[in-house]
């Protein structure tokens, strides 16, 4: 495997240690049943022996593409920062011109605090953001399908099992990442009760407040933003593992030449 994928090998552990250290639950084994079944959607280990075992793919068609895997890798890493950058600025505070593009909800211009302590609001932009994950992801994901295809016939073949087991797997994984925001409700209560004790008199409680540096809000917006660039990692596993593959595919094409 050549090294310049490997800062990007990512598993599901970082989600899944987040999970954790925000004490979301009180049942330690959930997050190891958690992992555990994370960790089965997204293993693509061996994929090239299991594609040259199926000999129902014996005969799938080959088109040679001439693409070079460093530039494959060039485009995947750009695609991956520009999906950070989007999803971070949905965790910044915008300019009233802005004001309708989805966003965190204690960043919201003139909200209440009766909408501020409503986590329904919340759990629904991360589920909105969720399905705009989803959609860029799965381009991503595409892009480095077609791209390996054109490279080898046995990356070819790698693809077929990607697309197939990504079908199967498909409902699955969404809804094991759909219990994400239903933890971190489990945050949002510890840090509003949490916030509720440390007030000397709640008469002095102001919500502009909330959402300064360190505040219960604020708190909430950086786990929330920590948790999607982990689910993030977790999404582009299976593109990584093609990446890799591709890689792999390229340095043995230069020492058998």
């Amino acid at each position: 495997m050549n090294q310049p994928v490997s800062h990007i090998s990512l598993n599901s552990s970082r989600l899944i240690r987040l999970l954790s250290e925000l004490a979301v639950t009180d049942v330690e084994h959930s997050y190891k049943d958690f992992g555990r079944r994370f960790g089965q959607l997204f293993v693509l280990k061996d994929s090239l022996k299991l594609a040259e075992m199926h000999s129902d793919l014996s005969q799938l068609g080959f088109e040679q593409r001439h693409i070079e895997s460093a530039f494959i890798e060039r485009q995947f890493l750009q695609q991956r920062k520009s999906i950070v950058d989007d999803i971070s600025s949905y965790f910044i505070a915008l300019d009233d011109s802005n004001s309708y593009r989805l966003q965190f909800p204690s960043l919201r211009i003139g909200a209440s605090a009766e909408q501020l302590t409503n986590y329904a609001g919340y759990q629904g932009f991360y589920l909105n953001l969720q399905r705009v994950l989803d959609r860029e992801v799965q381009h991503l994901h595409s892009y480095l399908r077609d791209a390996a295809a054109g490279l080898s016939p046995r990356l070819a073949k790698l693809v077929e099992i990607d697309i197939t087991l990504g079908k199967a797997l498909a409902n699955q994984a969404r809804s094991l990442l759909g219990l994400i925001p239903q933890l971190l409700g489990r945050r949002f209560e510890f840090l509003l009760q949490q916030h509720h004790q440390t007030l000397f008199n709640p008469a002095d409680d102001d919500v502009a407040n909330w959402v300064k540096s360190g505040a219960w809000l604020d708190q909430l917006r950086l786990d929330s933003h920590a948790l999607f660039l982990a689910e993030l990692d977790v999404r582009l596993q299976p593109a990584i593992g093609l990446l890799e593959a591709i890689n792999e595919e390229a340095s043995n094409q230069h020492v058998n030449n």
